[in-house]
């Protein structure tokens, strides 16, 4: 949930220092429409990033995560399939299961993402520290 959150965050930082975003487009929320999304596919697209059908999957499995464990406990709207996730090639995946490297697939995508935008600043986690 929280590495969504920092995709999100940075895909959102990015267009906002780039001034990707038209602060005049406004829907009455106090936000600009392109801010009010959580789809981190379209976030990282829109920040130039270009991703392959793995990076795409492991952003929807990333993203069911942030909307159905923390941010949204119920659904706002129905959806038939919740947890599965259509690719544009036309394959389907349950977004529900995790799996072994997806851990490792969520590292290199925000490693990948940090590279392309520039961001230097690395911070250490729990991980990092010598057993």
């Amino acid at each position: 949930m929280l590495v969504a959150f920092a995709i999100e965050t940075l895909c959102k930082g990015a267009l906002i220092r780039g001034n990707l975003v038209d602060a005049q487009d406004w829907d009455g929320s106090g936000i600009p429409r392109e801010l009010r999304s959580h789809d981190l596919t379209k976030l990282v697209r829109s920040v130039g990033m270009q991703i392959d059908e793995g990076e795409e999957y492991t952003l929807a499995q990333l993203g069911r995560a942030a909307l159905w464990s923390g941010r949204y406990p119920f659904a706002a709207t129905y959806h038939p399939a919740i947890h599965t996730v259509s690719l544009p090639g036309g394959r389907k995946f349950n977004a529900a299961s995790y799996g072994e490297g997806d851990l490792s697939r969520a590292e290199a995508l925000i490693a990948k993402l940090r590279k392309h935008l520039r961001v230097r600043r690395r911070y250490t986690t729990s991980r990092d520290a010598a057993p």
